[in-house]
Order: structure tokens, then C-alpha cells, then sequence
């Protein structure tokens, strides 16, 4: 059956049934003269078929515009008529658009004339441009079906065949909506950063070859619970083991684990929300030391920590030497808790974020009751001095490389819903 929603087979069947009225009205006029003829002859009807048809035409040149009124005439003439309709409704029936000469496809290369029908030919900032005078307009006041189409484009061209000059520069430079741009060459936003700058863009640059041309990006922002730096150290881990490697005993990765869980959930709930950052764990991670010939020897980590636990700061007096401790700088033995000359213990300033817990009005918590603590002395008992000594010196600071952070924070970042307009560098 034909299918009506075909513009072409509607304007086919509309042609054809204007057509068939016209003949079908000629054959009712026919088919009543013929049947006024017929009776008019005596005797047998069937025997004079023949007679009557070439008596007809005679009877019409007498009266052309009569027409028999009586019931023979008119049943003989509207059975002609019914007849030319039910030949026009088996031709509908079984019409086709067979597109004849277009087997192997109708493309073909659009006019110019048909190529302005898709553009906003009224506001000529409002298209996505093609070429010169083809192009795609971004919305339209009334949806046309016929010339919108979706606006995703694919432009394939080797290397130097002006994919970025004759395309991607032109439609920028229309500043018609928001952008997000990938910029291999880095050259996009040197040529056309000023220009959306001074037509009031908002301008973002994520650069991880130059960094002092990038705007930073710290992961830590969007880790704000237990489960969260959990989450983070698991994706930081398994993107900062070398290629190719397997990671080897697990015991130092669990280690690891609860090292930056530890120093991550630190930064969270005990330091300023401006020090929550990858350089400040940085930091961190380098106040960490141990001596297999000292097992009471308690690095500038282990201070910070013994903060919590007991809700003390070891302080040098005023006026006493920096030597004072027996050691220099941040390398201070302890071999009891008992205040070294120069040295005293004073209350803790430590103040929880989260609930402005103070360790130094409660005499310290434990373990159990902060989750930076727990996982500190849970990394203190598992390691064991040598094996602490081992893993700070080898496996967490080779892991710290720059090219392995950025291979985790490529895979941390790209799990944020982080909004970049203007994005230079890929990883």
C-alpha cells in the first residue's frame, strides 16, 4: 500500500486522482448517450452492441450537451464511472516510489541556493559555519524539521590540511556560545584568548606541560569524607605503579595505603582549609622519617600525631639553643616523654574542623575517636621501624615522580564533574 507520510507519493496520488475525475466524467457522459442509443433499437439489446456504439457519436453531434435522464442512462453511465475509479484505486493501491536512476544513490554535490536554506541567513553570528556560504544555523525562533539538523560535526584531515585555521578558528571567533576546546599545538589560546576575554568570556586554561600557564587543579577540593579519601588514595595508588610491574607484595601497598589515608585525613580535619592540597600532603610526606638504630625516635609526623593522641606540643623555650633537643632542626630523639633542657611540653592548639574538638582540653584522644589518628598508628604498627625506614625511602618517594601524578590525577580528575571552558594539553 502506498505510503502517504511520501511528499513524493502524495503529490503522485493527488496528480493522478485530479486526472481520473476528469476521465471518469467523460466516461459517465460516454456511457449514458451510448445506453440512450442502445434503447432505442428493437428487439434483443445484445444484438445491437456494435450498432449502438457507432450510432452514439452521431447522437452526440445532434445534442452535445444533452444528457438521458432516465434510470438505464444514468445506472449505465455511473457504472462507467465507478468502473475508471476502482482502475485509479488499484493503481493507488500498488503505486511504488521507485526512484528510477537513482539505484546506486541520489548524492550529489549541494547548490549554493539550497546551502543558504540552513543557515540564519538574518543573524550571521547564529551558524556554525561550513564554508563560505554553507553552514548550519545554532537555533531557529520555530524548529523547522526540514533544515535543522543536529549540530555534531566531523572534520578528518591529516596533519597540516588546515582542520584547525580553516575550521575550528572561524567558529570560535563567531563567540556564539560557550566553548570547551582541546588545543594540542597550544596555539588556540595565545591567538584567540584575548578575544574572548574581551567580549566578556569567563577564560580557563588546564595546561599540564606549562604550569604557569594553567589554572590548578587540586583533587583534594572534592574529598571530603572517610569514604572519599578512601576512594582517592585507591585511584592515586594504582595510577603511580610503574607500567609493566606488578605492584609485589601487598604489604607495602596496604602500608602506603594508610600512610596517605592518614596524612590526607590530617590536612581534612586539623589544618586550615587552605593547606588541604596535594603540596601540603607533599609536605607531610617529607616530615616522615625513621632510624633503625632509635626506635624512640619521633620525626616532626610523629609530633603532629602525638598532638592528637595526647594533646601536647613539644615547644622550644624562648631563648634556649636550637641544639637544645640534642639534635638538630626537625630530627629529635625522644627517649622518654620527659622534657629535654630547652624543651617543654605545652597544651596542643589542635582544633578538629569538623566538631572543634580540642585534644588539649580532653587529654588527647585515641584512636578510635579520630580517623587521621587511627590510620597513622595502624601504618606505625604495621610497618615496624626498618620496614618504615624501607617504604618512606623506596616505594612512596619514588611513586611521588611528576609524571606519576599526573597519571593519577588524570584518572582522579576525569571522575569530577569539573567544568573547563578552555582546555590546552591533553594528558
Amino acid at each position: 500500500m502506498a505510503n502517504s507520510a511520501n511528499p513524493e507519493i502524495n503529490k503522485k496520488i493527488a496528480t493522478s486522482a485530479l486526472g481520473t475525475l476528469v476521465i471518469a466524467t467523460v466516461f459517465f457522459y460516454l456511457g449514458d448517450r451510448y445506453a440512450e442509443t442502445l434503447v432505442t433499437y428493437p428487439g434483443q439489446i445484445f444484438d445491437h452492441l456494435s450498432d449502438a456504439f457507432l450510432s452514439m457519436w452521431q447522437t452526440i453531434k445532434d445534442a452535445p450537451f444533452a444528457l438521458d435522464m432516465t434510470s438505464n442512462s444514468l445506472l449505465f453511465g455511473g457504472a462507467c464511472f465507478l468502473i475508471i475509479w476502482m482502475i485509479w484505486l488499484r493503481y493507488v493501491a500498488f503505486i511504488g516510489n521507485y526512484r528510477s536512476g537513482e539505484e546506486s544513490g541520489s548524492a550529489r554535490w549541494g547548490t549554493v541556493k539550497e546551502g543558504k536554506k540552513f543557515k540564519d541567513l538574518q543573524t550571521e553570528d547564529n551558524n556554525l559555519l561550513f564554508t563560505k556560504n554553507f553552514g548550519l544555523a545554532l537555533h531557529r525562533p520555530k524548529f523547522d524539521p526540514e533544515y535543522d539538523r543536529n549540530l555534531n560535526v566531523l572534520v578528518v584531515g591529516g596533519s597540516g590540511s588546515g582542520k584547525t585555521f580553516n575550521y575550528v578558528t572561524p567558529n570560535i571567533c563567531q563567540l556564539n556560545t560557550s566553548y570547551f576546546v582541546t588545543d594540542p599545538k597550544g596555539t588556540l589560546l595565545k591567538d584567540a584568548g584575548y578575544l574572548f576575554t574581551d567580549n566578556g568570556y569567563k577564560l580557563k586554561s588546564f595546561n599540564t606541560i606549562n604550569l604557569d600557564e594553567s589554572m590548578h587543579y587540586n583533587p583534594l577540593k572534592y574529598v571530603k569524607t572517610d569514604t572519599d579519601i578512601l576512594s582517592f588514595v585507591n585511584c592515586f595508588i594504582m595510577n603511580t605503579n610503574p607500567e609493566g610491574k606488578s605492584s609485589g607484595d601487598p604489604f607495602w601497598e596496604n602500608a602506603e595505603k594508610m600512610l596517605y589515608t592518614a596524612l590526607i585525613a590530617l590536612l581534612r580535619d586539623w589544618f586550615p582549609a587552605k593547606d588541604y592540597n596535594m603540596s601540603s600532603l607533599l609536605t607531610l610526606l617529607s616530615l616522615a622519617e625513621a632510624r633503625e638504630n632509635d626506635e624512640n625516635f619521633k620525626s616532626a609526623l610523629d609530633l603532629m600525631f602525638l598532638q592528637i593522641e595526647e594533646g601536647k606540643k613539644y615547644k622550644q623555650n624562648d631563648g634556649s639553643s636550637p641544639d637544645a633537643a640534642g639534635n638538630a632542626g626537625l630530627s629529635r630523639s625522644f627517649g622518654t616523654k620527659q622534657a629535654d633542657n630547652g624543651w617543654s611540653w605545652v597544651p596542643s592548639k589542635f582544633k578538629r574542623n569538623s566538631d572543634g574538638v580540642k585534644p588539649a582540653d580532653c587529654g588527647g584522644l585515641s584512636a578510635d575517636e579520630d580517623f587521621a589518628l587511627m590510620n597513622y598508628k595502624n601504618f606505625k604498627v604495621a610497618a615496624g621501624v626498618v620496614s618504615l625506614k624501607r617504604l618512606l625511602n623506596q616505594s612512596i618517594l619514588k611513586s611521588w615522580s611528576s609524571k606519576m601524578i599526573k597519571k593519577s590525577l588524570e584518572a582522579y580528575f576525569f571522575t569530577l564533574k569539573n567544568k573547563i571552558v578552555f582546555c590546552k594539553k591533553q594528558f
